[in-house]
């Protein structure tokens, strides 16, 4: 009896070990998006799909399991190609993924896919021969002209040359689809021009909320989602949250955009914090008061406009 208890528990013991083996080498079978943007990302058809989120949202978690399920095939939340697929992700350079690439491959590829460098470039390659291809966006993607990938997705800003390219590449049997993910710390650059400006132009032409946009999203071609942070990513808990909140920014537009997403019009404004300015000057002010031999020349002058000029 002891005999065959010891080995239903050694067969219990293997089969464990072989649905944790299974279950590590596919961890995107349990990635569960959130619905604060998340999933909606995931269920939009859209041709181009931009998230502006603020930092910690689960951006870069979110487009990489899009483009891994795409090469498997195993997309839950929309029909994808059923040939095998070209997915192109284009990084701000290689650095940057190679600090992204273990993060990726823990929580998202497992084991599904090898990575490759060969002369058609770096990729991960698929069972089926679908294959993820990575490329920096500052200079090595000339590889990509005349090529017509199924997906293309850009991790944070590209230049706006490189988007142009990009838009040239959907026709024929693959109608290519876009990403563009990235906390918009730029301002109103290109994104706001060619992005979001025609999204939000839309539906307020259609005059309805931004809330009702962000659910409705009507635009024909373009999704949106532009706001949220590291409050809605539920891999985020409360000291993650209190450290964003406790930095410091260059301006109130500069935390609201890394922390709630959005785009803000900082043309003309200081580089430096307006209210650190202001400390610094009443205790300039302050300071000269109390030393009015010190002569308030050269650099220092602008500083104060006359009517704060400290008396002598």
């Amino acid at each position: 009896m002891s005999a065959a208890l010891d080995l239903d528990f050694k067969q219990k013991l293997i089969a464990q070990a072989i649905i944790q083996q299974y279950a590590a080498s596919r961890p995107c079978d349990d990635y569960e998006p959130h619905d604060q943007g998340q999933i909606q990302f995931h269920e939009s058809g859209h041709t181009i799909r931009g998230l502006f989120p603020g930092n910690g949202f689960g951006k870069t978690t979110a487009v990489a399991a899009e483009c891994h399920n795409w090469c498997m095939h195993t997309n839950r939340w929309q029909e994808t190609p059923d040939h095998p697929v070209q997915v192109v992700w284009f990084c701000q350079d290689y650095q940057q993924f190679g600090k992204l690439r273990d993060q990726i491959e823990r929580d998202v590829i497992g084991s599904c896919a090898k990575w490759r460098e060969t002369t058609d470039g770096k990729f991960y390659e698929y069972p089926d021969g679908s294959r993820w291809f990575v490329s920096s966006a500052d200079r090595s993607w000339t590889f990509f002209q005349g090529t017509n990938p199924d997906l293309i997705a850009f991790d944070e800003q590209p230049p706006l040359k490189l988007w142009r390219e990009a838009m040239m590449r959907r026709r024929g049997k693959r109608k290519t689809k876009y990403i563009v993910s990235a906390t918009a710390t730029q301002g109103l650059s290109w994104m706001a021009d060619v992005i979001w400006g025609p999204w939000k132009e839309h539906y307020e032409n259609l005059g309805i909320s931004h809330d009702a946009a962000l659910i409705d999203q009507p635009h024909r071609d373009i999704w949106v989602w532009d706001e949220g942070g590291i409050e809605d990513n539920p891999g985020a808990d409360e000291e993650d949250v209190r450290w964003y909140k406790s930095q410091t920014w260059s301006s109130e537009k500069e935390k609201k955009v890394r922390l709630r997403g959005g785009f803000e019009d900082w043309t003309g404004d200081s580089v430096f914090d307006a209210v650190s300015i202001e400390r610094m000057r009443d205790g300039l002010a302050e300071w000269l008061s109390r030393n009015p031999q010190m002569p308030i020349t050269g650099i220092l002058e602008p500083i104060f406009p006359p009517t704060r000029r400290p008396k002598r």
